[in-house]
């Protein structure tokens, strides 16, 4: 609405000359506070957009959204302008249960989006709170503790047996070894190995992994998707985590 009056401002200016009746056009002055208010309004409004969004997820958004949020009412509260300082004051005492309660789940989505990861988390906190913080410690130990939760889920299944091939009529299978008690002792110990391996180290193993640039696209669905064998625990999680709408949190 505000953008719309700012867009039509010279219709306003020529009915204000034009027109006796019209005695509501706003002065250079309440001109200049429309558009203040815009701006520092524009950042809230994006936001809800983004949340409203139905094509894409929107849990892995959350938290840089929010922070930018948190940036702008701390600058506008700590700013000169009054007007705005007095409406970032009021807004601020709804929004802070947003931020300081905020489901530690939300800002694992973002931990789980390549564009961020745990870099992003770590310099919001640091922003906020401080080098090594206590918050920053315990959200690390939320994000192990569900990851260890995933440990004892079985691990994703390839959805047909040809998978990994596409004509496996030419591939010798030795099933006469599969009667012998050695080799199934080492089938056992092998799986075992494996599963140990994976689970402890999938989820450093996708954090010791560069990020993606924020400008380069990424459906972060397929993403998942391709890498549910790779990081099958961890894909897990992030299948669970990226399917709840951030309305519905909200």
């Amino acid at each position: 609405m505000l953008q719309s009056a700012i867009h039509h401002r010279r219709a306003f200016q020529h009915l204000d000359l034009i027109d006796s009746n019209y005695k509501y056009c706003p002065s250079k002055v309440e001109w200049e506070k429309i558009e203040q208010f815009c701006s520092f309004l524009k950042v809230f409004y994006d936001s809800t957009l983004m949340f409203s969004g139905t094509n894409y997820p929107t849990t892995n958004l959350y938290f840089p959204a929010v922070y930018l949020c948190y940036i702008e009412l701390k600058k506008q509260i700590e700013g000169d302008n009054e007007h705005l300082k007095v409406m970032a004051s009021k807004m601020w005492l709804k929004f802070e249960k947003y931020w300081s309660e905020f489901c530690a789940t939300l800002a694992i989505a973002c931990v789980l989006d390549l564009h961020y990861k745990m870099t992003f988390i770590n310099f919001v906190y640091t922003k906020i709170y401080g080098e090594c913080s206590l918050e920053f410690h315990r959200f690390n130990t939320k994000l192990q503790s569900l990851f260890d939760a995933y440990k004892s889920i079985p691990s994703l299944q390839p959805s047909s047996s040809n998978a990994l091939g596409n004509d496996l009529n030419n591939v010798r299978n030795d099933d006469t070894f599969d009667t012998m008690e050695a080799f199934k002792e080492f089938d056992e110990m092998s799986s075992n190995e494996f599963r140990c391996n994976s689970l402890k180290c999938q989820l450093e193993l996708y954090l010791d992994e560069p990020k993606m640039p924020r400008h380069v696209k990424l459906d972060i669905l397929d993403f998942w998707k391709s890498n549910q064998f790779r990081y099958p625990n961890l894909a897990s999680m992030a299948r669970d985590i990226l399917s709840i709408p951030v309305s519905t949190v909200a």
